[in-house]
């Protein structure tokens, strides 16, 4: 065999080699944030897997997120538009179930009009930020008639897609590496083609090349390039772009300010960016809370929440938390990411007027927490990061220092009519008693010493008092509340109904008697309908209900007796919806129980209506 050919096999033999090293080196893996890139793959430490657009640390741009892990959703799939990591824009959600979601998404949740397919059925959904408000199933292609709807049909609507099964990441993905020794690859074998072709000699390769007409004068320069005026391609400047910044700096916070649509609130998101400092790899937590520090050092008090979603669990002070998952060390939030949000009109501070707020961010090992109880952090549990950031604020309302005195009293009447919706029914059962002593418990937990033995020992007086009172049948549920609308801060009035709701919802049954009650509280205490029907809702989903009179159901379903028939109607057709689509989504067997008693109730009232 010549030497030629077997050099030409040698070559060979190398560039496969060649291939398959690049091949090795393309697939090695690289943390961003607390994602792992494999190639073209991302994957969360929490199992989820990622290919798409990126910026910074998050997926931002189109993509598709496969759910991992142990999550409940784990084997759902999301192909669509994200932003900061975050579901938003158009996009297709796959349930591994077969169902399929196609329509707008907004800060992550449903927002908007969608189309919804399910075991073969079609329909039409319409979310408000997560919240299901109708659900209409459009009948099949035989029948001409669709079944009733408060919005109008948009034309062209989404027919149902499929996904593609992404390749595993560890299959190694095309490069530029790649592309780099293909392209070598096939130098060489030109290279190899040439060696095998018959070498021309210098003699007739000059015989066939013209003699050029170069006068004395006319030396080529050496250096000269060979492309016209202007040089070739790869030496024209392009102008550069800018590069957005990346962050790799020490922790830094800061306040985005933004007004709430509908109230008109300001609402200041609490963003982060910055080195994490765990020094080894470990399962991170955050936490805020927030104090009052505007007398000084020495006199911080804990700000109060006026909305239970953001409390302590032990006591009503400010507190929002939340996990990161699995962080590796050195791990760096380069772009900034919200953490939580603070509402100025929401909080308490000890006093009214202009207010300096210190919000306290704790991060710690989920799997050695702090515990925090009214915003201070005990000395067990691993804390890696605590940063504090601020803001003032003019408060309206006066504070529970100013207001202590009325609030003691305020919180007295709220447990006498806790009493009173209780013995609705002429007694009092041990589990709605229950309700009534936690109840105490949480509201002295903020306080210490002969304070807290001070208000226990007036909260069960006034327990016991509204007990015998209702007994003898003395206990006036109008005064409470009027004494109660004068006397009352905002808190208070709204704690007042969130306990009548709980104590409602301790024997498991929806009454609808003990709802009318509420309801009628919660008027005249001139709260926000919206926010009290809220709280109903989350408080009906998991009870049964049960009906007692025609009065009653209709306030269960949210109906108020002033409104006009044509109102009623209306109302029972949005809840038909929005109960009948949150039947379909729900899992829990209890819950759904309910669900679909709430719409056996809402049918029998719509008969009732036309």
């Amino acid at each position: 065999m010549p030497f030629k050919v077997i050099f030409s096999y040698i070559k060979l033999i190398v560039l496969l080699l060649l291939l398959n090293i690049g091949a090795l080196w393309a697939s090695d893996c690289e943390q961003v944030g607390f994602w792992k890139k494999c190639g073209s793959f991302y994957t969360h430490a929490n199992g989820d897997v990622y290919q798409g657009q990126f910026k910074g640390r998050n997926p931002h741009g189109k993509g598709t997120l496969t759910i991992g892990g142990k999550s409940p959703l784990a084997g759902d799939k999301y192909k669509g538009s994200f932003s900061d990591g975050i579901k938003h824009g158009d996009g297709v959600y796959f349930h591994k179930n077969g169902d399929q979601y196609i329509g707008n998404w907004s800060g992550g949740m449903k927002n908007g009009e969608g189309i919804f397919y399910s075991n073969q059925k079609k329909f039409k959904q319409y979310f408000e930020y997560g919240i299901p408000i109708s659900s209409v199933e459009y009948a099949s292609k035989s029948s001409n008639s669709k079944k009733e709807t408060t919005r109008p049909v948009r034309p062209n609507l989404p027919e149902k897609q499929s996904l593609k099964p992404a390749v595993n990441s560890q299959d190694g993905s095309w490069s530029i590496i790649h592309w780099l020794l293909i392209l070598a690859g096939i130098w060489f074998f030109i290279q190899i083609r040439k060696s095998n072709k018959p070498k021309v000699s210098e003699k007739s390769l000059k015989k066939s090349i013209p003699t050029p007409n170069v006068s004395s004068n006319s030396t080529p320069d050496s250096n000269q390039s060979p492309h016209p005026v202007g040089g070739s391609k790869a030496n024209k400047k392009r102008p550069k772009k800018k590069r957005e910044e990346t962050y790799f700096g020490p922790p830094q916070l800061k306040f985005i300010d933004e007004e709430h649509k509908e109230t008109g609130w300001l609402v200041k998101k609490i963003m982060f960016r910055g080195r994490l400092p765990n020094t080894r790899d470990m399962n991170i937590s955050f936490a805020i809370s927030a104090f009052d520090v505007t007398d000084g050092e020495g006199k911080f008090r804990p700000a109060l929440s006026i909305v239970e979603g953001a409390q302590e669990e032990t006591t009503i002070c400010y507190y929002m938390a939340d996990d990161f998952g699995r962080v590796g060390e050195g791990s760096s939030l380069t772009d900034w990411v919200q953490l939580g949000v603070v509402i100025p009109e929401l909080i308490q501070p000890p006093y009214s007027g202009n207010r300096e707020i210190h919000m306290v961010v704790r991060m710690f090992n989920t799997d050695n927490p702090v515990t925090i109880v009214a915003g201070g952090a005990s000395d067990n549990g691993e804390v890696i990061l605590l940063e504090t950031l601020s803001f003032n604020h003019d408060f309206k309302d006066k504070g529970y220092e100013e207001a202590s005195q009325d609030r003691e009293e305020s919180q007295s009447i709220s447990l006498k009519i806790g009493v009173a919706v209780a013995m609705s029914d002429g007694s009092l059962d041990d589990s709605e008693g229950d309700v009534l002593k936690n109840w105490i418990i949480k509201e002295v937990s903020a306080f210490s010493g002969n304070k807290q033995k001070q208000l226990k020992a007036m909260f069960n007086k006034s327990l016991k008092e509204g007990f015998a009172e209702a007994k003898n049948g003395d206990l006036s549920l109008s005064n409470l509340v009027e004494r109660l609308s004068k006397i009352g801060d905002k808190k208070s009035k709204y704690d007042a109904v969130e306990l009548c709701l709980d104590v409602m919802a301790a024997d498991g049954i929806a009454d609808p008697e003990e709802m009318a009650v509420i309801r009628n509280v919660a008027k005249s205490l001139d709260l926000d309908m919206d926010e009290i029907e809220k709280m109903r809702e989350k408080v009906t989903l998991s009870l049964s209900t049960e009906l007692t009179s025609e009065e009653g159901l209709e306030s269960l379903v949210g109906i108020d007796p002033s409104w006009s028939d044509e109102q009623k109607r209306k109302h029972l057709r949005t809840e038909f919806q929005k109960w009948n689509n949150r039947l379909n989504s729900l899992s829990d067997a209890k819950e759904k129980e309910s669900a679909q008693s709430m719409l056996d109730n809402i049918a029998t009232l719509r008969k009732k209506y036309g």
